[in-house]
């Protein structure tokens, strides 16, 4: 017999042309907010990645990144294929950011420049310099970070 699926919800956003497709699976928001359903015994489909296929969109050994950050958004206009480091770019600030930048921290050991810019690319971690105010090392992060995504 086969298992009762739990939270069972419609609580998403779609695109109308793709709407009647995914009406035939029931989908279930994972811990991530994200809506997946089980089309076989052990086979799970993202709702994202199902509105891909629909679109015949292709993305193996790609990521499908939520421009808006919002996992329950799966509407085509919100979706793009995009390589792991450029999906990684588009994260929101971490818990213990204490500075309200991405990249920016405050090192208390260099009283004239206290404050610290960064990025990683490549898994390298890349120190992009000592800045007077948050506002200027926010600035560097957000140029090297363009430039990371043009190349």
């Amino acid at each position: 017999m086969p298992r009762k699926a739990k939270n069972i919800s419609t609580n998403y956003k779609i695109c109308a042309c793709c709407k009647g497709a995914a009406a035939k699976y029931k989908w279930c928001k994972n811990s991530l907010g994200y809506f997946r359903a089980t089309i076989a015994p052990k086979t799970r489909l993202f709702l994202h990645h199902f509105v891909l296929q629909q679109h015949v969109i292709k993305f193996k050994n790609k990521d499908v990144d939520h421009i808006d950050r919002d996992p329950s958004n799966n509407n085509i206009k919100n979706l793009r294929v995009v390589r792991h480091q450029i999906n990684s770019y588009n994260r929101g600030l971490f818990k213990n950011n204490t500075s309200g930048f991405k990249g920016v921290g405050y090192v208390k050991h260099n009283l004239k420049n206290p404050w610290v810019a960064r990025i990683k690319v490549n898994g390298v971690l890349i120190h992009l310099g000592y800045f007077k105010s948050k506002e200027e090392a926010s600035k560097c992060y957000d140029n090297k970070l363009l430039q990371q995504m043009e190349e």
